[in-house]
């Protein structure tokens, strides 16, 4: 019993670690991470200046910062799948685009990438909508929208949540 809680304190350390160096690497304001990481904001939302040149705004102390900076990175999308598997001039549908951070990812990657958004939970959108502005990507058409395979009407149940998790 010993011997597996220390291997999930373990592997639970290096996630932590790995978080921390990626962090590290492309987030410029690097503190104002750290802090969000360990819920202690005030403002209710933050923005990270990454080095590439984006900007993200996202909202504090909720698990937005841990999955940009994963899909920014690089770790959830490998760079080599947007830079060689996709013909010039390609449309990509970001399908629950969230706060955008995938279709940032892959304009910075590709900036000759058609971009539809679709984000149907209202705060996520209106962040999504923000995050574009602010790096200026103008040519990304947002839709807030679900994506299903029935036309109609439903009632998105966010349960007050703050984040993404969304039933």
């Amino acid at each position: 019993m010993f011997r597996l809680y220390a291997l999930i304190s373990e592997n639970r350390i290096a996630r932590i670690i790995n978080k921390a160096v990626l962090t590290l690497l492309i987030v410029k304001n690097f503190p104002t991470a750290f802090f969000d990481y360990l819920k202690i904001n005030r403002k209710p939302l933050i923005t990270l200046k990454l080095y590439s040149g984006l900007k993200v705004k996202l909202r504090s102390n909720t698990v937005d910062s841990h999955e940009a900076v994963t899909v920014l990175s690089g770790q959830e999308y490998p760079y080599q799948l947007l830079k060689s598997n996709l013909l010039p001039s390609a449309t990509v549908f970001d399908v629950g685009a969230h706060v955008g951070s995938f279709s940032l990812y892959c304009k910075n990657i590709r900036p000759d990438l058609r971009l539809y958004c679709f984000e149907p939970a209202l705060d996520n959108f209106k962040i999504l909508r923000e995050n574009i502005a602010i790096n200026n990507f103008s040519d990304i058409k947002l839709f807030q929208l679900a994506v299903a395979g029935l036309t109609g009407r439903k009632y998105l149940a966010t349960g007050g949540l703050k984040s993404n998790a969304y039933a």
